[in-house]
Order: structure tokens, then C-alpha cells, then sequence
């Protein structure tokens, strides 16, 4: 079936990223794109108020709900998008912290084509993030429905899929609740899912972590939730649970502010850029919560007490509750306990499902320069410009990738090299279906795979300048010459960039 009809879920970074290329692949005549909240921007549109979820929560269909507020208010406790549309009386729970820097440096950030003001911290600020994402976005606004929540989304018997959606206000609950007056649906060739990885958080089940939370009640939330270290002045120890980089920022945040004990407990080791550890007591992995004494006992059977508020840094489930009736099929979209969405070639596009596809899974990547990769491949995927392999070839992919990572998360983990290495296989691919028109993406050359080799060596010398001098550093080369940032050289015989010239002589 000929693919000319596109709807896009989700209206973050890399929905749009993704829109644009299929659209300067000028040959699809229809292209809507769906998003809840009243403006683009996704998840970086910051919001005070502090969302609670359920404790424990291990369920990937958990329906998160907005909250009704007064629009716009300069503290940032109402939503940032224009009064007139749809939605914008609702905000949508974010991640996003109030003092939360990027952990990866604006050179290797950018959309293609598309610079950051000079002047921008080299690991930019939330806000100057959302100014950046909502001033490349204005291109695709035309195509966007903003305050459309969908509801359902389901494949027809001729293969085409039928989008549900309900418009965002107060009959409606926010979009989550039934109203017939304000539902509707529409008919595509084809469905992308960009709804990102950090809406549904991950809140382990652990011994007696339930009966703690009924009889501390407060005491237990997810990092999602944590806004300010001001949230906790009244605490009196306070445990993180995780390792990830927000758990490391959380930490450092603690420490430097507060004065009582921070500790973190972690399961493994991470290289990614973090703050330092200063003033954070490192405790082993949790075993069981202890209500009757108010102890938290570790696999090494060490114990701390005192504790009065614990802070899950665990990650998020991955999660489309409006794709019913496939995750309840026999050849569902998401599995291994909402850890691995399953069934895709290339981590992109369903080999089950046709005409289904998914941008912006992988892990530990940049969610920005990516989504223009996939989405340039999947353009020329739908415009038959890319010829896929047959089903069992593309079956097998997933199967051979299963075989080095294991079932669970891992399967979408691309940490570097592996995220630079992914994208030069789906920029051959582009290359080879021609660069005469369409979105050309960014390629990671030689001098941008270095930087991203070093982000961790960056983001220590970035903070050893911005404490040794009291500003920001704008550049890279400011933290050569005046913090001792030496790049670490990259390893012989991994990369191959001599198609990249092929991009250029055409």
C-alpha cells in the first residue's frame, strides 16, 4: 500500500524532528501531528507543581493524568503555550527540575541546519533548551493539533489505522475522560509514535516498600517529582535510589544545598557526565524496607535509619496505553514488563504491524540530531525511495540484536559508540536512496564523534570552570585553554567516516 496519509503522536523533540523530514520528502499530502499539551516543546516544558504517582508502579499502561491550572503565571506554575489553543488550561507532569542543565554539550545538539545563539551556556539551561526546541518547531505548527489527546489508535482491515482523540479541557477531564461531544477520528496510511521515554515512571516493587509508604505517607516519590532541593529543608536523611545522571544531579543538588545526610544507592556503575559525589554517602543496592524501625537494610545487610525521604531515580516504563488492542494481541508492541517495545526493524518501523513505526526509543542518544536520522530513513522508507528486506530478514534483526543484549532495557541502550555507529547505518541507507531532495541529517563526522566520546571529560571541566571562574563556559575551546579539557583520542578501527565525503561531492 502506497503511503500518502501520516499521522505523528506526540509533538515533542523528536516529532517534529521526524515531521520535517517527511515533509521535505514532499510526496505525502496529508500529515497531522497530535499533541496533548498547547504548545511543542514536550517534556521541557517545566511546571513547579511536583506530580505524584503510584508506589510501587510497575504497570507501563498506567494513564497519567494533566492537572488543571491558571494560565500562564510567571512562576512558572501555569502552562507556557498560547492562551487560544486547546489545552491550555492544562499541564502535563514533566521531569524537567528547576536548575537543570543538559549532560550533553550544545555543539553536538543541534538540528540540522539550525545553530544556537552564540551566547548559550555550552550545556544549555531547561529554558534555553525549550526556546531552542519551540523556535525549530514553528516550522511544523501548521500540522500540529494542539490539545488533542489520543485516546486509541487501531489498524483496519485494509492495513490503513484510525487515530481516537479527544480535545483537552474541562469535559473532557484533560483528555483523559470520555466525552462524545468532543471526540473524533481520522483514517492514515500510516502511524509514527513519538511519545518519548519519560512519561510513565518506574517505581520498583521492593520488600515492604508498600507498607512503608502507607505508614510514612509522603516519605516515597519518583525523581519525576523533584523540582528543588527547597522541596526537602525540613527533611531529615534523605536516600536516592539510582545511579543514572539524574540521580547523580539529584544528589548533588541535595548535598550542596541541605544539611543533612544524602545518600545514594546504587546498583551499578555510570559513565555518564554527572557532578561530583561530594557530601553523597554511597550505600549498596537495596533489600527491603524496614516500616517497624524506620531502616532500610542493603544486600550487604548494612542498614541506615533516620531516613525521611526517599527519592527513586529508577527510569521510566515505556508506554503507549492508547495502542489497546496490539499490546493485547498475541504480537504485542510493548513487553519484557514495559522495558522493550518489541517487533521493530531497526529499532524504528513494526514488521507485524505494517505502516507502524516508532521514533526515538533508543537510550543514551540524541534525541534532537536523531529523530532527523529516523526520520529521513523512514520518509524514504515510505516514499519507496529505501526498500526494506523481506519480513523474516527484518525479523531476524530483532533477534540477533535480542541475542547480544538480552530481553528487558538493554535492547535500546546505544551508549557512544554504539549511538554514532547506529546512525551511520541508517545514514548509508539515506545516502543510497538518493540525496537529490529530501532531508539530508547530520553526520557524525570525525571532530563531532571526538566531542562525543568526551561528553563526561567535558561536563567536569565545565564545572570546574564555572566554580573556579563564576560564569559559564560558551565553548569547548574555553575549557582547553582554561580548565585543562583534553579530549580523549577515539579508538582505532570503529569508525568509518569516508561515506560522509559522499554526502558533500553530491
Amino acid at each position: 500500500m502506497a503511503i500518502k496519509t501520516i499521522a505523528i503522536v506526540g509533538g515533542g523533540p523528536s516529532a517534529v524532528g521526524a515531521a520535517k523530514a517527511l515533509l521535505k520528502e514532499n510526496c505525502f499530502y496529508k500529515i497531522h501531528i497530535y499533541e496533548r499539551r498547547c504548545t511543542t516543546g514536550g517534556l521541557w516544558n517545566y511546571s513547579n507543581q511536583a506530580p505524584l504517582f503510584e508506589i510501587p508502579n510497575v504497570n507501563s499502561n498506567l494513564q497519567i493524568s494533566p492537572e488543571k491550572v491558571d494560565i500562564i503565571k510567571e512562576d512558572g506554575s501555569g502552562n507556557q503555550g498560547p492562551n487560544h489553543r486547546f489545552g491550555a488550561q492544562y499541564i502535563w507532569p514533566s521531569p524537567v527540575y528547576d536548575l537543570l542543565d543538559t549532560n550533553v554539550p550544545k555543539d553536538i545538539m543541534e538540528y540540522k541546519g539550525f545553530k544556537w545563539p552564540d551566547d548559550t551556556p555550552l550545556f544549555p539551561l531547561r529554558e534555553e533548551v525549550l526556546c531552542y526546541l519551540q523556535a525549530y518547531s514553528r516550522e511544523v505548527e501548521p500540522y500540529i493539533k494542539f490539545g488533542h489527546f489520543v485516546y486509541d489508535v487501531s489498524q483496519l482491515q485494509n492495513n490503513q489505522w484510525k487515530v481516537s482523540y479527544r480535545v483537552v479541557n474541562e469535559s473532557t477531564g484533560g483528555g483523559v475522560t470520555s466525552d462524545q461531544r468532543f471526540e473524533s477520528s481520522e483514517v492514515y496510511d500510516a502511524v509514527i509514535l513519538a511519545v518519548g521515554n519519560y512519561d510513565v515512571p518506574f517505581l520498583p516493587d521492593l520488600p515492604y516498600l508498600k507498607t512503608w509508604n502507607e505508614k510514612f505517607p509522603g516519605s516515597i516519590i519518583h525523581a519525576k517529582s523533584f523540582r528543588h532541593p527547597k522541596q526537602f529543608v525540613n527533611e531529615s536523611d534523605i536516600l536516592v535510589v539510582g545511579n543514572s545522571a539524574s540521580a547523580n544531579d539529584i544528589c548533588y543538588e541535595l548535598a550542596t544545598t541541605l544539611k543533612c545526610n544524602i545518600y545514594k544507592s546504587k546498583r551499578s556503575e555510570n559513565n555518564l557526565p554527572s557532578p561530583p559525589n561530594e557530601g553523597v554517602i554511597v550505600v549498596p543496592e537495596i533489600a527491603r524496607f524496614i516500616p517497624e524501625s524506620q531502616e532500610i537494610e542493603f544486600i550487604d545487610q548494612s542498614r541506615v535509619g533516620n531516613v525521611s525521604m526517599i527519592i527513586f531515580a529508577t527510569g521510566y516504563l515505556k508506554s503507549f496505553p492508547f495502542m489497546k488492542r496490539i499490546n493485547s494481541s498475541s504480537k504485542p508492541l510493548v513487553k519484557d514488563n514495559g522495558t522493550r517495545v518489541a517487533g521493530l526493524y531497526r529499532q524504528i518501523i513494526s514488521y507485524e504491524h505494517p505502516g507502524l513505526a516508532v521514533i526515538g526509543l533508543p537510550r543514551f542518544v540524541l534525541p534532537t540530531r536523531l529523530s532527523e536520522t529516523q526520520g529521513a530513513w523512514l520518509a524514504r522508507v515510505f516514499s519507496g525511495r529505501i526498500n526494506l528486506p523481506e519480513k523474516q530478514t527484518r525479523a531476524k534483526w530483532e533477534e540477533n540484536r535480542l541475542n547480544v543484549t538480552g530481553p528487558g532495557k538493554a535492547f535500546h541502550d546505544l551508549k557512544f559508540p554504539c549511538d554514532v555507529l547506529y546512525s551511520h547505518e541508517l545514514n548509508r541507507e539515506i545516502w543510497k536512496g538518493g540525496l537529490d531532495h529530501g532531508l539530508i541529517p547530520i553526520s557524525w563526522n570525525q571532530d563531532q564523534t571526538k566531542i562525543r566520546g568526551g561528553i563526561k571529560e567535558i561536563k567536569e571541566s565545565y564545572i570546574k570552570y564555572k566554580r573556579e571562574r563564576g560564569k559559564k563556559a560558551t565553548t569547548i575551546k574555553q575549557l582547553e585553554e582554561n580548565a585543562g579539557l583534553v579530549l580523549p583520542p577515539l579508538e582505532a578501527g570503529i569508525f568509518d567516516f569516508s561515506f560522509i565525503a559522499g554526502e558533500h561531492a553530491m
